[in-house]
């Protein structure tokens, strides 16, 4: 299939990274001196673990206390700085992985990170030579070893070595332009259509509209490129999975199980027997998920708590599907939950991490049957202090399936709130009455409040889109979110405390260097911010840079910019806490029918309580190989979700071009606009060459865009008409245009545009479009004069042309 990342044992020169020399290993216990820690924390290229340096000089034992001694020696004489207990060499430039997207408007190479976390506010990296002759060795597609660094607000890549990378295949779609077919690549990036060879489309029967895998000619920058089918992955006649079926193929997501996974599926069968299980089937247990769920792994029930010395306090109870009942450690089955990490979610179908006879049959906790669980007894104080935790396997039943919006119709006084006839109305209530003490809690904890939405696609029946829409966000959701939470807390306290190593749901602080991007642009908006350069921020910081724009129009920006400022969250059995709920101790154990990390924190409880090792059967070095490969999963997953939801949107609108939407800038670089569609919410993109009415240049200080003669000025959460140009399904990307100037006229320029550009130029303080003096700037023509733009889109295997 798709060639994967190339590991750094394939660069053209020495390895990046080096270990520890012999001779430094034959010194055992030695505790290593100040230059031979910075010398290896130097070669490894980034922030090590202390755990990992006291390894590599096999320090052990007591000696560990002197090997920090030596670290903390260091960051106080600034020769390293620490971020939790990682270290790196202070000032040292992140090294990373950059493929070459190709030319930008002003004829600069650009390429983006593939490798690591690095969010910046852009989307792309401008690419710097060590030397001009190596531009001749940039081809679109390649990837360097290169070192990030950052200069007025803009991330540049410095290349360093060139990977050796074989020709690898590509995934598309098949096109008929007159009698011939085309390749479209699902890549993004990837700009060009590419011939495909005759004689390989009659070899697989591959029609036009058909989803293939195919090869490209190993060809040179100069010649154009060909494309042989190697094999057709979904037909154009499968249109209800068609657009899944892409994202599918291209992240190798494993959509079918072994014989033996599947047998022993079939064979599982629910508890005969309440043996070693507690009887919860007389308790109200309800499930609440989204209309659409087609799992349900959690239940939950609260009372007031009747003990006297915790008054106004709460009793709750939630309920986990038993996962490890059906699915015993290193069975055919946990292999293969294990190889997959999670379930992924399409609009029109599930990759599940289970057979469907477990994750939509046996463990659901479906109404009115009997179903085995791992629950939490949790009592809480008024104040939402958690005083005490009891885990029990149990055998519940549930007595409603709800949905969020008709749990929030009920508490609204609403009457359509479709609860199932005999449910006790008070079950719902108590659960209201606890989630108040946990909002108060969580509030006063002071959790990073960031508020990103999410679309929501619905499907008719024969598998066209019927809307999309932003899913709404109720008191019910946050109620299931906050009872979650507090059963994922109780588990991590239960397993740490008993001295267990287990996966935690580890989300880093933010790096200093991200929080100081994020300040420098804030202050350049006139946006108080109060986190020093060098201190350490907590999510309050955060919370007080949102609450300033809460109610402007840049509100949505400054949420996706705090986001992009954040660690990435991942399993790990080094506890580093959770940074975004603000919490010390945190595991994921409400999920296991589509998560595998939570299946490992059942199997550690039940090894607990019935004090049976053998059921926990993970040492340190299988935890630590085992969150990383999860960790993995769970980023493709994503991936592939927005991708999918990108395509859909794109073949919503693929006949509407032309048309005017109203959008919200939502980010910029020095040759694009970001958008955000009011309609749909989905993302879009304003090359600056599409800007008419005037020559536009970015200000990377001020981060927007003016206009050389309009004095027009564009910054985040300003309001834009916008034309939409093309709309591209295989790739799902949207390109449009904009009129802006007033200099000729255009479609999109409408009387309403224009009221809105003659109010907002007498009004600078208004969010919409601003006005700036200028200082003289070259033109356009001289611009482009020594490099030459690439087309929109260019049929590669015939001359380009203008179209």
């Amino acid at each position: 299939m798709i060639q994967k990342t190339p590991s750094k044992k394939t660069l053209l020169t020495t390895p990046l990274k080096k270990s520890v020399s012999k001779t430094s290993k034959k010194n055992i216990n030695k505790i290593p001196s100040d230059a031979e820690v910075v010398d290896y924390v130097q070669s490894q290229n980034g922030f090590v673990l202390r755990r990992d340096i006291a390894r590599a000089f096999q320090i052990k034992g007591p000696d560990r206390r002197r090997l920090k001694e030596v670290l903390t020696g260091l960051v106080a004489r600034e020769t390293l700085e620490r971020r939790g207990k990682s270290y790196r060499v202070k000032g040292q430039a992140d090294l990373t992985v950059i493929e070459v997207l190709g030319l930008n408007e002003d004829g600069n190479f650009i390429g983006c990170v593939i490798e690591e976390d690095h969010h910046n506010f852009e989307e792309s990296v401008h690419l710097i030579l060590p030397a001009p002759a190596l531009e001749k060795q940039l081809h679109n597609g390649d990837r360097w070893a290169a070192k990030i660094q950052i200069t007025d607000e803009r991330l540049e890549a410095v290349l360093l070595r060139r990977f050796v990378v074989e020709p690898k295949g590509i995934l598309g779609l098949l096109q008929q332009d007159g009698n011939r077919l085309l390749l479209a690549p699902l890549e993004r990036k990837d700009r060009d259509l590419y011939l495909v060879d005759p004689a390989s489309c009659d070899r697989f029967a591959a029609q036009a509209g058909d989803l293939v895998e195919a090869s490209l000619e190993k060809v040179t920058r100069e010649r154009f490129k060909v494309a042989h089918v190697l094999k057709v992955l979904s037909s154009k006649a499968d249109l209800v999975h068609h657009l899944s079926h892409m994202a599918v193929h291209r992240y190798d997501l494993e959509t079918e199980f072994s014989k033996e996974a599947l047998a022993q599926a079939q064979k599982s069968e629910l508890p005969s027997t309440l043996e070693g299980r507690e009887d919860l089937r007389k308790i109200p247990l309800v499930t609440i998920d989204d209309q659409s769920a087609r799992d349900h792994d959690d239940a939950v029930y609260a009372e007031p708590d009747q003990d006297p010395n915790n008054k106004e306090g709460w009793r709750l109870l939630v309920a986990i599907a038993d996962v490890s009942h059906f699915v015993t450690s290193h069975s055919a089955l946990d292999r293969e939950a294990q190889k997959r990490g999670n379930s992924t979610y399409f609009p029109d179908q599930v990759v599940p991490m289970l057979p469907e006879r477990l994750s939509n049959d046996l463990c659901s906790l479906r109404p009115h049957e009997d179903r085995p669980c791992l629950a939490v007894w949790m009592r809480i104080s008024k104040t939402g202090k958690l005083l005490s935790k009891k885990f029990v396997r149990g055998l519940m039943r549930s007595h409603g399936k709800l949905t969020y919006i008709g749990v929030q119709n009920y508490y609204d006084g609403k009457k359509d709130h479709g609860f199932p006839d005999g449910l006790d109305t008070r079950a719902i209530d108590n659960l209201y009455g606890a989630y108040d003490v946990l909002k108060k809690a969580r509030k006063k904890r002071g959790t990073l409040e960031l508020e990103v939405p999410e679309q929501k696609i619905t499907l008719a029946e024969d598998g066209s889109i019927k809307h999309i829409q932003t899913t709404a966000r109720y008191d019910s959701n946050l109620l299931i979110e906050e009872f979650m939470v507090l059963a994922n807390v109780a588990a991590a306290e239960f397993i740490s405390d008993k001295h267990r190593p287990c996966l935690f749901r580890v989300h880093d602080s933010p790096k200093p260097e991200r929080v100081e991007e994020l300040r420098l642009f804030l202050e350049s908006n006139n946006l108080k911010v109060s986190m020093a350069k060098g201190n350490i921020v907590t999510p309050l910081n955060f919370n007080h840079i949102l609450d300033q724009v809460r109610d402007l129009p840049i509100c949505p920006a400054i949420h996706q910019l705090v986001l992009r400022s954040q660690a990435r969250a991942n399993y790990s059995p080094e506890n580093l806490g959770h940074f975004g709920l603000n919490l010390a101790r945190y595991a994921h154990f409400t999920s296991p029918i589509r998560r595998y990390a939570d299946l490992t924190i059942h199997r550690a409880i039940i090894s607990l309580i019935e004090n049976n090792p053998a059921f926990y059967p993970y040492k340190i070095e299988d935890l630590n190989l085992i969150g990383q490969e999860i960790s993995d999963r769970e980023r493709t997953s994503v991936k592939a979700e927005r991708e999918t939801i990108d395509r859909y949107i794109a073949t919503y609108l693929e006949n509407r071009a032309g048309e005017t939407f109203p959008s919200t800038v939502s980010g910029m670089t020095d040759f694009a606009i970001f958008l955000t569609l009011a309609e749909t919410g989905s993302d879009g993109i304003l090359p600056l060459r599409n800007l008419g009415g005037d020559y536009f240049q970015f200000d990377p200080k001020a981060h927007s865009v003016v206009g050389r003669r309009s004095r027009i000025k564009l910054t985040l959460g300003d309001a834009i008409d916008v034309r939409l140009e093309f709309s591209n399904p295989v790739s799902g990307s949207l390109l449009f245009s904009a009129q802006l100037g007033r200099e000729r006229k255009s479609a999109t320029y409408t009387k309403k545009s224009a009221k809105f550009l003659k109010d907002n130029l007498k009004d600078k303080k208004s969010s919409g479009l601003k006005t700036e003096k200028l200082a003289p700037s070259p033109s356009r023509t001289s611009a482009r004069a020594k490099n030459k733009s690439i087309p929109k889109k260019t049929i590669v295997g015939s001359p380009r042309k203008k179209k």
